[in-house]
């Protein structure tokens, strides 16, 4: 895989015999769109949901959940104190699960997984801020 990001301009992923979904090597690890590309961006970004966060997952959220997030960044907002803005302007609780940074193409992205809590109104709030700087939030389900 480092050969790839580092020495070519697009990647596909073959499925069964078949290219699935085809990109430029940064684009398709920080938006794979089909199921089998994002397993194996997961994979290879060491970035699955860790077994003891899978057990605890449901399908859908309630009181009890939190929500799970995947964020992507690429470029300078890596090097931004974001999760602490998220702290001091909306009072926001996180708990960072796993988080993964690289160089691909001479571009950093990163990627953090992370469950988010706090008042209804200022965790949408915190989100579309996070959107605004770049980030892409992707919800991954709901943990007890």
């Amino acid at each position: 895989m480092s050969v790839i990001k580092s020495v070519c301009d697009a990647v596909g992923i073959l499925h069964a015999g078949a290219l699935v979904e085809s990109a430029p090597v940064l684009t398709l690890f920080a938006h794979p769109h089909t199921a089998i590309a994002k397993s194996f961006v997961a994979h290879t970004t060491h970035m699955e949901i860790p077994a003891s966060v899978l057990t605890r997952m449901v399908s859908t959220a309630s009181e009890s959940t939190q929500t799970l997030y995947q964020f992507t960044y690429i470029g300078e907002v890596v090097s931004e104190p974001i999760l602490s803005h998220l702290v001091a302007k909306y009072h926001l609780t996180i708990n960072i699960i796993q988080a993964h940074v690289e160089v691909i193409q001479s571009q950093t992205l990163g990627r953090m997984m992370v469950t988010l809590r706090g008042q209804p109104e200022a965790l949408s709030q915190g989100l579309s801020f996070l959107k605004t700087q770049g980030l892409y939030i992707e919800v991954l389900g709901h943990v007890q």
